[in-house]
């Protein structure tokens, strides 16, 4: 016969059993609340290093002199230039007009039924410079002259403009259908006077001015010269003045009219003046010391 202990005896039975249980669970407990213990130390440890990392980040921030020179630059009409300025920019105000935008050269050929019209074989000879108003051309002797060759297999239109590109010579080569035909279109990379094209041909027909073959890639504007190419955009700098001083730069983007200062044009305005100014840059100091006591704050809440 099964029995069950305790029953009749009066023992509370079920009383004695949750008591051992929890006896047997006092260690677990005990391990349980070292372990969040020390977790949140780790926590915390975690949060007073960050706090610490950003304070001193922010005091180092504070350290470097330039904050406290730095400037900025403003001009009144973004639309005709932006402006920028280091900290070697004189604080001070000027008026500017632009008169005139830097542009590259570019020249077109004649027309062409389809890309695939086969040319002429031969050599082209580019040449950077300035077509003065006398007649003559002025070499560029800061950017050398190149020859490339367009080989008898390579004759196409697209072969041809496709060999100009590949020659990386700073020219770029496009094919431009203009509703009565592809004309091939070659712009010098860089704007200015001093970067307009001069073409010499050297045709494998052995005529190299006739307008046939290669020599249809002529180009040379200088008096007594061969245009068999005709230009579509002049090479032209830029013009500006500053405080009434005419400045003259091959680029829209101008470095050195001004110390510490660059200016992009954007827009031709003669006529009518803007205003630019250079003043102390406070915006970057007054951010450094808000973000300083920001931290400095956060650094005592988790030092507590």
């Amino acid at each position: 016969m099964i029995s069950s202990p305790g029953l009749g005896s009066g023992l509370d039975i079920n009383g004695i059993i949750s008591q051992l249980m929890a006896i047997e669970q006092r260690p677990l407990l005990q391990l349980s609340t070292k372990e969040a213990r020390q977790q949140a130390e780790l926590s915390a440890y975690g949060n007073l290093k960050s706090a610490l990392s950003t304070f001193q980040g922010t005091v180092k921030t504070l350290t470097n002199s330039s904050l406290f020179t730095g400037v900025k630059a403003s001009i009144v009409d973004s639309t005709i230039a932006s402006v920028s300025a280091t900290s070697s920019a004189e604080i001070g105000a000027h008026q500017i007009e632009v008169q005139t935008l830097a542009q590259a050269q570019k020249i077109k050929s004649e027309s062409f039924t389809s890309p695939s019209d086969i040319i002429g074989s031969g050599t082209l000879t580019i040449e950077f410079g300035t077509y003065n108003v006398d007649g003559t051309f002025t070499e560029n002797l800061k950017k050398a002259s190149a020859s490339i060759t367009i080989e008898p297999d390579q004759t196409s239109l697209a072969n041809i403009r496709d060999t100009i590109n590949k020659a990386s010579i700073g020219v770029t080569a496009s094919i431009v259908n203009d509703g009565n035909g592809n004309r091939l279109v070659l712009s010098s990379n860089d704007s200015g006077l001093s970067n307009a094209l001069k073409i010499t041909v050297g045709d494998d027909d052995l005529n190299n001015i006739d307008n046939n073959g290669l020599s249809k890639l002529a180009y040379d504007a200088s008096t007594g010269g061969t245009a068999n190419m005709s230009e579509t955009v002049t090479a032209r700098d830029a013009t500006l003045v500053i405080d009434g001083i005419t400045i003259t730069k091959p680029s829209n983007t101008i470095t050195d009219a001004l110390q510490g200062m660059t200016i992009n044009l954007f827009r031709e305005n003669p006529g009518t003046t803007t205003s630019l100014s250079i003043t102390k840059d406070t915006t970057s100091v007054q951010t450094a010391v808000s973000t300083f006591v920001n931290a400095y704050n956060e650094l005592q809440k988790n030092h507590r």
